[in-house]
């Protein structure tokens, strides 16, 4: 991603939604998203630069982040 990118208000409420992106600079914000069902995986992108979450603590059930080590986590 370039530059600025926001998915405020985006609902991820079933299906499977894979982000194998590369996140190296640009402000990805998923503020305001709402993780109720389904699968978001993260887990194939690149977070030298992580995007930003409104949770505190472990990610919603079904959120699949880059293991420990591969990336850095938010």
């Amino acid at each position: 991603f370039d530059g600025v990118v926001s998915f405020s208000g985006a609902v991820f409420s079933g299906g499977t939604v894979s982000f194998a992106a590369f996140f190296s600079g640009s402000i990805v914000r998923f503020e305001g998203a709402v993780f109720s069902g389904g699968t978001v995986d993260f887990s194939r992108a690149d977070w030298s630069h992580p995007p930003s979450f409104d949770w505190e603590g472990a990610p919603p059930q079904g959120v699949k982040l880059p293991a420990a080590g591969d990336a850095a986590q938010p």
